[in-house]
């Protein structure tokens, strides 16, 4: 399967030549990718620059205005009905590679339209996409109609499963009448959550029943109305197999952003006023997501973290200066010696895990303690050194798992620091 989806880039520093305003982002501002990743290596496969509105209209397969040139590449693609809208056009550009392939698209409500779904179809390839804003031909009232009928006569109402669906046939023109035949329209509805997706594949028969775990407040015992998050496992009812397909690989864009822009965050730390510049480094950590997602599916090593894969990348990469043993190895060589025997010593522990807050029960609104740490000095240090901390004064450390995480190390390694012992001076001025 592939996944379609779009990707912004950090816009803090210089200007532009287009820039995009997506309030759902997390950065909602900034230079804007649509992009293509493939869901069972999850490797982003296909990428393109949005440019500003006049430079995307030239681009293969879009319609253009009666303002804009017309060349003979254009003409050949009207004359055989492949021009198409801005949303369908750039999913065929991303996908081209694939054409003839029979491969089936996941698109959100972004690009999933009759249009898309019957330009895909000309080219081989089968889509599932959820429909909500381009509805020009879906028979959105119909289905919405059914699916009220339909839950309105389960018992508790919009909490139990609804199930609807009909043929894509009130589209604007019958030319394409053959077309329309291997189009579906299926609407879902459970707990209240509805979906309405457009397919050209797939069945509506019922997934086998998939478990879920969320975080939930759960009442504390012995504490009458004091609660407490618990991670519960929950099995959902099953969904129509073309609505758990869409869901499987719906979030394999979003993952893939996650660890370019939250584990490796290359674009927060090079601080550029050069717009290509920065377009330069997005490319540049989609290569390094990429290649860890190829290494953990051609090694089967799915225990191996990003941040793992990013320090063994660059031990590889880093250049070695010289054969001979410098001062500064001999340190880091005796550093690693001193730091196994330091580390016991030093060893962190939640902040919950000392005596002082043993014992002790928060409600929803609290989630534990959290110091100052005594390396950094920001706040929510939530780890202790035991043999630093002194009766009920903490030494707090930031853990592994935060965005500090390197204060831990620091830590062990201004223990360490006095321990070195730097080379003689006599056997330097013997030789």
């Amino acid at each position: 399967m592939v996944r379609d989806d779009e990707s912004s880039g950090n816009t803090r520093f210089g200007p532009y030549p287009a820039k995009y305003y997506i309030p759902d982002k997390p950065r909602p501002e900034g230079i804007l990718f649509k992009n293509a990743v493939d869901t069972e290596m999850k490797v982003m496969v296909s990428i393109e620059l949005q440019e500003g509105k006049n430079a995307m209209m030239m681009k293969r397969y879009q319609v253009r205005d009666a303002s804009a040139p017309r060349d003979n590449e254009y003409e050949a693609f009207e004359a055989l009905g492949q021009v198409f809208k801005a949303h369908t056009a750039v999913v065929l550009r991303l996908l081209e590679f694939w054409f003839g392939s029979g491969r089936i698209v996941i698109m959100d409500s972004a690009f999933a339209s009759v249009n898309t779904a019957i330009a895909l179809r000309r080219f081989l390839l089968h889509c599932i996409g959820m429909v909500k804003h381009c509805t020009v031909g879906y028979p959105m009232n119909a289905l919405k109609e059914a699916l009220d009928a339909e839950v309105a006569t389960k018992e508790g109402g919009s909490d139990h499963m609804g199930i609807t669906k009909a043929a894509v046939t009130n589209y604007r023109t019958r030319e394409q009448e053959d077309e329309l035949q291997t189009l579906a329209a299926v609407a879902y509805q459970c707990d209240g959550h509805r979906s309405t997706v457009i397919s050209t594949v797939g069945t509506t028969n019922l997934a086998p029943a998939r478990k879920q775990v969320e975080h939930k407040l759960v009442d504390v015992p012995g504490h009458p109305g004091e609660q407490h998050v618990e991670l519960v496992e929950t099995v959902k009812p099953p969904r129509p197999n073309v609505i758990e397909q869409f869901y499987q690989n719906a979030h394999q864009v979003d993952n893939h952003n996650q660890l370019r822009q939250g584990d490796l965050r290359a674009e927060e730390h090079w601080k550029t006023m050069k717009w290509w510049l920065r377009v330069y480094c997005f490319i540049f950590a989609v290569c390094m997501v990429d290649a860890y997602y190829a290494y953990c599916y051609q090694t089967h090593d799915h225990d191996t973290t990003f941040r793992q894969f990013t320090a063994l990348v660059a031990n590889y990469l880093s250049p070695v200066v010289t054969e001979e043993v410098t001062k500064e190895q001999k340190q880091e060589e005796m550093m690693q010696t001193l730091e196994h025997a330091i580390v016991e010593d030093h060893h962190l522990k939640p902040i919950s895990e000392h005596p002082k807050y043993v014992g002790k029960v928060y409600d929803s609104r609290h989630s534990g303690p959290d110091y100052r740490c005594k390396v950094c000095g920001d706040n929510h240090a939530r780890y202790y050194c035991e043999t630093c901390s002194q009766g009920e004064v903490i030494f707090a450390v930031h853990g592994e798992h935060s965005s500090h995480y390197m204060c831990g190390r620091k830590h062990l390694l201004s223990k360490i620091a006095p321990m070195l012992v730097a080379p003689d001076e006599d056997d330097e001025e013997e030789d």
